[in-house]
Formats: structure tokens, sequence, C-alpha cells
């Protein structure tokens, strides 16, 4: 259920008055788990995390922008773009490849098979 808000603001330093207002929307916090679901369906039926994380991000966007093509263009420009540009991201996304080189590499050289069959 979508709700609109009014939110009207007046400031005053001496003289100078300042007034503006805007009108906010607001969902019931039940539809911030629905990009989460998307992503966990997503992830659990196609086994790829990267278009399941992507598709999330997506679903979110459109909820805030609250159409398909200004999700699309704020996915885009303000999660992706920005996210990729901010240097403590790129630390993580450089951490996460290394991560999977290692389990890849322990995975070629059977190491997985070794540790499932001492754990099982």
């Amino acid at each position: 259920r979508r709700h609109h808000h009014t939110v009207a603001v007046t400031a005053s330093v001496g003289e100078i008055e300042l007034d503006g207002d805007v009108t906010q929307q607001a969902f019931s916090s039940g539809v911030s788990l629905v990009p989460l679901f998307v992503v966990l369906f997503l992830a659990v039926t196609t086994r790829n995390v990267e278009v399941s994380l992507l598709s999330g991000v997506f679903v979110g966007s459109c909820i805030i922008t609250g159409s398909l093509a200004s999700g699309f263009r704020t996915m885009l420009d303000t999660y992706i773009v920005n996210a990729v540009a901010d240097s403590g991201h790129v630390f993580v996304v450089l951490f996460s490849f290394f991560l999977a080189g290692v389990v890849a590499m322990i995975e070629r050289s059977g190491g997985m098979f070794g540790l499932t069959n001492a754990l099982s």
C-alpha cells in the first residue's frame, strides 16, 4: 500500500524567510522484503548469483522510483556506477575476485573433493 506524505519546512534567518514543501511516497514495511525474495528465488533457481543480485537491485530501484524505466536508470547511475566509483567498494570487489580465484584453484587441484570426504 502506498501512502503520500507532504513535508513543509519554513526557515527564517533574520529578515529572510524561506519555505518549501515536498510530497514523498511511503510504502508499508513489507515491501522492503520483495527485492530480498527476488534475489533468493533467482539464486536458488538459476544458480547465478550475479544476475540474482542485479535483479534484486533492479526491483528495489523500481519500487523506489515507481516505474520500470526510471528504476533502470536509477539502478545504473545511482547504484551501479556510484558503487563502482567508490574506492571502498573497489576493495570489496577485488577481494571477492581473489577469493573466487583461490576457491577455483583449490577446486581444480582436488582440494574440495578431499575436504568434502574429510567432512563426511
